[in-house]
């Protein structure tokens, strides 16, 4: 084998193993009610107290008891092309049903920042569905540069399926993984971008075999994480949440993010 086929096989092994870490943190958001369109969410605990945050957009219209969340299933993540999607649920166990969720608290910004906060109660065993990260650096910022990887649940992707033992027809949401680039702003961004409270990544796809629509998306993670070495051959096994995205700007292939400080400087004002 090769040096590069080996570096090859390491960079997708690694890959793998982050978005592992990162899908027990990240759930759907859904609703009772049929009009609803889903969004994702990223399971925190700070301070002792637990959270799901997600953009403000996905729940604003929404009574917190009429909220469900979808963790990820057992089955290990599966990298396949979005034409094989179809064929590869039909090879895969069903994910776990959406459950409701005793919200303690729940805080809304406002548009410009677009964050919903959901405080959960702790002694709802959820570790099979979805885990909480840990943020122990209620100080931490987003770095000016790097790379970051997105997760969620593209609307996209979803899949009218019917349950193989049940017999119900249900929508099917499928995660999908976007490694990209923090991006500096430009003079001609839009003037609903605040730096203080944003930031930009990278978004050069929209639709087709390599890249998906990403509505759906709205409050999943922005996620960084290290390489170390001479020349960053070594992946680092610690990640951080950076920030929750919320808008696409098509126009300049851009997604806009809010950074996990002011979200961070939220929770500890309004809901700790």
């Amino acid at each position: 084998m090769d040096k590069e086929t080996e570096k090859s096989i390491i960079e997708n092994s690694a890959a793998d193993a982050l978005l592992e870490v990162i899908s027990h943190h990240t759930v759907c958001i859904t609703s009772v009610r049929k009009d609803h369109q889903h969004g994702t969410g990223v399971a925190i605990c700070v301070l002792g107290k637990y959270f799901i945050i997600t953009a403000g957009h996905v729940i604003k219209n929404e009574d917190p008891t009429s909220l469900r969340f979808l963790g990820r299933s057992e089955t290990p993540l599966v990298n396949v092309a979005k034409e094989e999607i179809g064929d590869t649920i039909e090879k895969c166990k069903f994910p776990t049903h959406p459950v409701a969720l005793p919200i303690a608290r729940h805080f809304i910004s406002d548009s410009g920042a677009d964050i919903g906060i959901l405080e959960i109660d702790p002694n709802v065993p959820t570790e099979k569905t979805f885990q909480f990260h840990k943020i122990k650096d209620i100080n931490q910022k987003v770095p000016k540069e790097g790379a970051v990887v997105l997760f969620g649940f593209p609307g996209e992707l979803a899949q009218w399926v019917k349950h193989r033992e049940t017999g119900k027809v249900g929508n099917l949401v499928v995660p999908w993984a976007e490694f990209t680039q923090i991006s500096k702003p430009s003079n001609n961004i839009s003037s609903s971008f605040d730096e203080r409270i944003h930031f930009l990544l990278d978004y050069p796809v929209s639709t087709g075999e390599f890249g998906v629509n990403p509505h759906g998306m709205s409050g999943g993670g922005v996620w960084s994480y290290k390489k170390i070495g001479k020349s960053g051959e070594i992946w680092a096994p610690s990640i951080s949440l950076i920030g929750i995205e919320h808008t696409w700007d098509k126009l300049r292939k851009l997604l806009k993010a809010t950074r996990i400080e002011w979200i961070l400087e939220m929770i500890t004002a309004k809901m700790v």
